[in-house]
């Protein structure tokens, strides 16, 4: 029993310690008490004669006791991305290559100001025309494919096939949030 009741207060220490140091929340944390550069900062800090030198050491101890209260209460702090930009575009612009007579389909999408290299995360996922679907070679539950885009400084664009008989009808472009 006493060795229950041993093991249960080392892993409720171990777990406030996690929260507290985990929580996101400098300010008001074990981190504020201390200090931004750690042990003797702004309420932590003593003078010589051992007494403190700006406040009141309870203020320290009180800021301490909120942040892990802080940490236990809401141990993980909110995430704040952005969510990503989603375009979904039909595969409607055609084009012939030169001295041609076949008409091709593509699906193209406008990123302004954005260069190829902020469009590296750039996925895209094509949605099979139901005149592709009806092929033989085609398993009926694949319905759509990931497929690589073309990228130039301001968009992407995806090859869809010949007019006539397209792979594609549509295609989702999925463009993540820049980490700031």
């Amino acid at each position: 029993m006493r060795q229950a009741v041993r093991f249960m207060l080392g892993a409720a220490t171990v777990y406030v310690v996690v929260a507290a140091c985990g929580s996101g929340k400098r300010s008001s944390s074990l981190g504020g008490a201390m200090g931004a550069g750690g042990v003797g900062g702004d309420h932590a800090a003593a003078s010589y004669d051992g007494g403190p030198s700006d406040g009141n050491v309870l203020d320290a101890l009180a800021d301490a006791a909120s942040g892990i209260a802080d940490a236990l209460t809401d141990p993980v702090s909110e995430a704040a991305a952005d969510p990503p930009t989603v375009d979904v575009v039909a595969c409607d612009r055609t084009f012939a290559y030169a001295g041609g007579t076949t008409q091709y389909r593509m699906a193209f999408v406008s990123y302004p100001g954005r260069r190829v290299q902020d469009l590296a995360q750039l996925r895209a996922v094509g949605r099979y025309a139901q005149a592709y679907l009806a092929h033989d070679y085609n398993p009926p539950e694949v319905t759509h494919q990931v497929v690589e885009p073309s990228l130039f400084d301001g968009g992407a664009a995806i090859f869809c096939g010949a007019d006539s008989d397209p792979n594609f009808d549509q295609v989702t472009f999925v463009l993540p949030a820049p980490v700031l």
